[in-house]
């Protein structure tokens, strides 16, 4: 059972609690940005760019508030 959910683990059984969570992190860091009204799928394919995947998690963020802002996908508020 053990071998079970280490492969769902590591092929992505959990991948959308994991999106959940960089985008709840990210809207504490960026309370401005209003995050939870852009699509998971947005996201998700955004969090998949090869310049992404690569990046450290507070490079993600920062890369992703550029993208979500520079596209008009999200409210900002001042």
């Amino acid at each position: 059972m053990d071998t079970n959910k280490e492969f769902f683990k590591t092929n992505g059984w959990n991948r959308d609690e994991l999106i959940r969570q960089f985008t709840m992190d990210f809207a504490n860091k960026y309370p401005h940005i209003d995050v939870m009204g852009v699509s998971s799928l947005i996201i998700k394919e955004f969090l998949h760019q090869p310049h992404v995947v690569q990046a450290g998690t507070e490079k993600k963020m920062d890369l992703l508030q550029d993208f979500l802002i520079s596209r008009g996908l999200c409210d900002v508020q001042e």
